[in-house]
């Protein structure tokens, strides 16, 4: 998902509801920001890197990655 598509389908919402992220094991977080920072960071993310079903797909990218060139990196945030 884009952050265009994000803003349109978050745009159709009550905007007093919480947002929440999955827990670790279980259960669910409220998302927030470190207080010192006025938005989240952007961070390299590599697509469809992880097979596992018990990953996610992506995985953000390492100083000393090795993933193969055809590996497609992208700039992302997350939540």
């Amino acid at each position: 998902m884009k952050i265009k598509e994000l803003i349109e389908t978050l745009s159709q919402l009550d905007p007093n509801l919480r947002v929440m992220t999955r827990g670790y094991e279980d259960g669910y977080d409220d998302i927030s920001w470190p207080i010192d920072k006025e938005s989240p960071n952007v961070v390299d993310m590599a697509l469809n890197v992880n097979p596992e079903w018990y990953y996610g797909s992506h995985s953000m990218v390492s100083k000393d990655h090795s993933y193969r060139e055809d590996v497609e990196i992208v700039k992302a945030i997350v939540l």
